[in-house]
């Protein structure tokens, strides 16, 4: 008999890698143009600059009215002493609209060149955690604590009720935000004992007028009471300008009114008008405003009383044109 010979059993198929790898080079191919694609559009966004600091949201969409509307407007100040930058972003309704102002670089706006140019997009930020999960730890102990996630319609008097279980409270600074002066939702709060501070701490996550309260403990803050020393108040003065007789006012209380605010002013001298700016479209105060004495001598005056305190907030003071 013929013997048989053994076949070997044939091998299993390869996996297709150069299919994989096509179909996966397909598909970051797609995503990639569809990013080309959405920044082949343009930006509905742009950023004007050299601004008169007289300049308010009816102004700038006066300027633009041609371009198409107006749909959101950002304001920059400086995040140390509150002051109007000059800049802003404009948020138009369109692509086309947002280019039509952009054509407009270098026109005059209120006696000054605008600068218009396209808005530099930021990079997206990864998902934040869950928020039972804390990113980083509380933090090292301090008087003062982070309270977040706040009811927007909170006030001093509401916080406290919220927190009389936990101590004394001996201020409270409201976050605000830089440009357009709106509360962000959360705050610092500072207790008259490291113990106190401890027990904001302890009801991170519990229930504050139908929102769970994220805490920590303030970051760069030295353990004194107000007033006990910590980081000096700082109150940068831009150059006067020639025949100045107006002062912008930041960082004041939200109860803050004429009669307290010429009350303040006393020494100094008459006040002729006060103007205080809200939001163009909820009406809310902005927690700045522009005070005018009619006189260089009472401006010269007025901006000597920068950082004093004025229901608890150390006033931001400056030049104003």
């Amino acid at each position: 008999k013929e013997k048989k010979e053994k076949k070997e059993p044939e091998p299993e198929p390869e996996p297709e890698k150069e299919e994989e790898e096509e179909v996966t080079m397909k598909v970051h191919s797609n995503v990639a143009k569809a990013e080309a694609d959405k920044a082949a559009l343009g930006s509905t966004t742009v950023f004007v600059a050299n601004l008169s600091f007289s300049v308010d949201d009816d102004a700038i969409k006066a300027a633009f009215k041609d371009c198409g509307e107006i749909t959101t407007v950002k304001w920059l100040s400086d995040k140390e002493t509150g002051r109007f930058k000059g800049c802003g972003f404009l948020e138009f309704e369109s692509v086309e609209a947002a280019n039509a102002a952009i054509a407009k670089n270098g026109e005059d706006l209120m006696e000054r060149p605008m600068k218009v140019t396209t808005a530099e997009t930021k990079p997206a930020r990864a998902p934040a955690a869950g928020f039972g999960d804390r990113p980083q730890e509380a933090g090292e102990p301090n008087l003062e604590v982070y309270v977040g996630n706040l009811s927007y319609s909170i006030d001093d008097d509401s916080i406290k009720v919220a927190l009389k279980d936990c101590g004394t409270i001996t201020n409270i600074r409201w976050i605000t935000d830089r440009d357009s002066g709106e509360f962000k939702g959360a705050g610092f709060i500072q207790f008259s004992s490291l113990e106190e501070s401890a027990k904001v701490i302890a009801m991170h996550g519990q229930d504050c007028m139908g929102r769970p309260l994220k805490t920590s403990y303030a970051k760069g803050r030295p353990d004194k009471p107000a007033g006990a020393g910590g980081k000096k108040f700082e109150n940068k003065l831009s150059e006067k300008p020639e025949g100045c007789t107006k002062i912008f006012c930041g960082n004041l209380p939200y109860d803050i009114d004429d009669d307290k605010m010429k009350a303040f002013f006393k020494d100094c001298g008459d006040v002729t008008a006060i103007r205080w700016l809200t939001d163009k479209v909820t009406g809310d105060f902005k927690g700045v405003g522009f005070v005018d004495f009619g006189n260089g001598a009472s401006v010269d005056l007025a901006v000597k009383k920068a950082g004093e305190q004025c229901s608890g907030r150390p006033i931001r003071i400056d030049y104003a044109n």
